[in-house]
């Protein structure tokens, strides 16, 4: 990495910083492990060397992460290499994993996209147990070079699910073990970045193929409306996220505190405690309760997404809360989770 950073990299770094800064995702210390999810484009090799950069000030553990994805060999040993290449020119410890991602996708016939982001997480959270493993007393998170464009895909996607508030947030720039630093930075403003310091990469043909939904919306949809307004839309999203976020936050704490409220001393929640409060948090209350359950048969939650309840296992639910009966009252949910209410109690299982 060049040394002094040139200007603008050094501007760019500087308004990351305080990005984290204002997300409370800053400082890290001696006991902190950054696994930083490098693919070899041009977001990740920069996420890896802005980490560099806040190493200076943040003495955390470095490690580059790059997971070979085998979809088109030749690309994918290149994306590898000039990922190995930076890292030992650089010294940072680095680790690699090759999956067949298109085989994964067939077996578990899930979609191409979807098998490489869980073999990724999957990965990821292998080097985090082996963190823990090393010392118990130190944390890892997952930094991930996601930024605005990403976070307007994302939005739109959610939108086109029906999702609620949450969804309409979209990613967040800390959220659990996952730290996304360039989330409020530009496509634009990462590659002159990049360039000022020479950093090298590779283009990702995935992402100028139109053979995925998210690759679609970035080459078509909002290219076509941006066209259609005169101006860039994704910013706007971004905007979008941030001013409902506060509002989401409010809701969970309220949540937080009628989960809390509900929770009895065998870990079960009372209905009646529940369903006293208005929807919109009893919902919020629940979600926190499943969370709960499915934490406890798995060390973190970097493989999935935050698990959500839908609008309809919601009404389920609040329909099953309301049974006061002397026999079980069972509700099946996804991902092998069962709800079972009991005399005025609501256990996960």
């Amino acid at each position: 990495m060049i040394l002094p950073l040139p200007s603008e990299t050094y501007k760019f770094f500087q308004a990351v910083i305080a990005d984290l800064v204002s997300a409370n995702a800053l400082p890290l210390d001696n006991d902190t492990a950054v696994i930083a999810g490098v693919s070899g484009g041009v977001d990740s090799m920069l996420m890896l060397a802005f980490l560099q950069y806040l190493q200076k000030t943040n003495p955390f553990r470095l490690i580059a992460a790059h997971l070979n994805h085998g979809l088109r060999p030749l690309a994918a040993d290149r994306d590898q290499a000039v990922v190995e290449d930076y890292c030992r020119q650089e010294r940072i410890e680095f680790h690699s994993r090759k999956v067949d991602v298109l085989a994964l996708s067939r077996e578990r016939k899930k979609g191409i996209e979807e098998a490489g982001r869980k073999a990724r997480f999957d990965f990821f959270r292998h080097l985090g147990s082996e963190i823990l493993a090393e010392d118990k007393q130190q944390r890892y998170l997952v930094s991930l070079a996601h930024h605005e464009q990403d976070q307007a895909e994302t939005i739109l996607l959610n939108l086109g699910r029906g999702s609620g508030l949450e969804g309409l947030i979209g990613m967040e720039i800390i959220r659990d073990r996952i730290m996304r630093p360039f989330l409020l930075k530009n496509k634009k403003e990462i590659i002159n970045a990049a360039s000022a310091l020479k950093l090298p990469w590779q283009e990702d043909q995935t992402n100028i193929e139109g053979d995925y939904r998210r690759n679609r919306l970035r080459n078509e949809l909002l290219p076509l409306w941006a066209d259609i307004l005169s101006y860039d839309v994704s910013p706007l999203l971004v905007r979008l996220s941030q001013n409902l976020s506060a509002d989401a936050k409010a809701l969970q704490k309220e949540a937080a505190s009628l989960y809390e409220m509900a929770l009895l001393p065998d870990g079960s929640l009372s209905t009646k405690i529940l369903l006293s409060a208005p929807e919109a948090i009893t919902a919020r209350a629940l979600n926190i309760g499943i969370r709960e359950s499915y934490k406890i048969h798995n060390d973190d939650i970097t493989t999935t997404q935050i698990y959500a309840l839908s609008r309809e296992d919601i009404k389920r639910l609040l329909r099953l809360c309301e049974a006061d009966e002397t026999t079980i009252c069972s509700l099946d949910m996804a991902d092998g989770v069962r709800a079972e209410v009991y005399a005025n109690t609501l256990r996960f299982v």
